[in-house]
């Protein structure tokens, strides 16, 4: 293959020393070779960054914070500084198949319309074996969904950052990631993607090594996980389910968001304004904007509050009916045992009756035969 167009990774390293060669190794081992790798060290207090300045290759670069920024300011600064055509944003903790750039390129090549392609994972645990939990989770991301569809992103990301390529214009285009999102700042990107028409692609081989550990962000966190979540489903892909008239996926969004289990978690004030900012498609300008509306509901019109109140009553009452069908379930298997035992009481009466009987008959013999006896003797 011709050395271009040139591949930029995006490496953020903060204490990930035990994991950060075997990434750096899994990029040196491709089988493409024109890429740069921009490592940024986000003030790591380990060894990361004599790990990465062991490395001889120019093709690495590493900028070191002497303060901790956090993982969006990094990340928004690598890709800057990127020169490359195409971005693979790989975690430090994470590594991939010497084909993965090779194959992935080739699928770009053949569908210019495409601008994320990403691929099935491997499930490794902390020393890089096949994690306890790796059937569940790859039977979950290693399928083919429809990425293009909104319906395939309500309250879940199956693809996994460190698989994906992308092309570099989708960020001219959509801008770079939001500060303040830590969770799930890939999910915000992908939904502002297809909202703006971006398409995606998945090969479906195992090219990625996934790591997940306890030390891992995404899951960390589910309470802020689910936070943002919501931010990125209400701002890019309810107005999306709007130009689409994709009420399926609006009713898919609105079943995820109550039954999450972490919806559970907020004051039912919380709860209200959250269900009104998506049913109401509430114009949201950052995420610090949106936690301080679901918060305090402060430049939160009022209506949008009373459809909330509204939506969960709704929910409510339907928990109720659903429980009175319950309820009116178990009084019927009541009365019907109760009509069984009846007829059971009715038998158990005749039986008595019976050997009632019996046993006067027993005793008339019983004394019949005592008084044979008696006379001869």
């Amino acid at each position: 293959m011709f050395l271009s167009p040139k591949v930029s990774f995006v490496v953020l390293s903060y204490n990930n020393a035990r994991f950060i060669r075997q990434a750096i190794d899994s990029i040196l081992e491709q089988t493409y070779s024109n890429w740069e790798a921009i490592v940024v060290d986000d003030a790591s207090s380990d060894a990361s960054v004599q790990i990465v300045n062991s490395y001889a290759d120019s093709r690495i670069k590493l900028v070191i914070h002497n303060e901790n920024r956090g993982l969006t300011p990094s990340y928004n600064e690598a890709v800057q500084l990127a020169s490359g055509n195409f971005i693979v944003n790989l975690d430090s903790d994470d590594a991939i198949d010497p084909m993965k750039t090779e194959r992935q390129l080739a699928v770009f090549m053949q569908d210019p319309s495409l601008e994320v392609v990403g691929t099935y994972i491997n499930l490794i645990d902390e020393n890089g074996q096949a994690h306890p939990r790796a059937e569940l989770i790859e039977g979950m991301i290693n399928q083919q969904y429809d990425l293009n569809s909104v319906g395939a992103w309500i309250g879940q990301n199956m693809i996994v950052r460190s698989s994906t390529m992308m092309r570099r214009s989708l960020h001219k285009r959509v801008g770079p990631n939001e500060l303040g999102m830590l969770r799930a700042p890939d999910y915000d990107l992908w939904t502002r993607g297809l909202r703006s028409g971006c398409r995606f692609h998945v090969i479906p081989d195992r090219l990625t090594y996934y790591r997940q550990h306890s030390g891992g962000l995404t899951y960390g966190d589910p309470y802020a996980t689910f936070l943002e979540l919501s931010y990125s489903l209400i701002r890019h892909l309810v107005p999306l389910i709007d130009e689409r008239e994709d009420y399926v996926s609006l009713a898919k969004a609105v079943d995820w968001l109550i039954h999450d289990e972490q919806f559970s978690v907020l004051e039912r004030e919380q709860q209200q304004r959250l269900i009104g900012l998506m049913l109401r498609a509430c114009p949201l300008k950052s995420y610090s904007s949106f936690l301080q509306l679901v918060n305090s509901g402060l430049g939160l019109e009022e209506d949008f509050i009373t459809f909330g109140k509204r939506m969960l009553a709704l929910q409510d009452l339907q928990i109720d009916i659903q429980r009175f069908n319950a309820v009116n379930e178990s009084l019927r298997s009541l009365e019907e045992s109760a009509i069984w035992y009846k007829g059971q009481a009715e038998n158990w009466k005749i039986e008595y009756e019976y050997y009632r009987g019996q046993s006067e008959n027993w005793k008339s013999k019983f004394e019949a035969l005592e008084s044979r006896k008696s006379r001869s003797s």
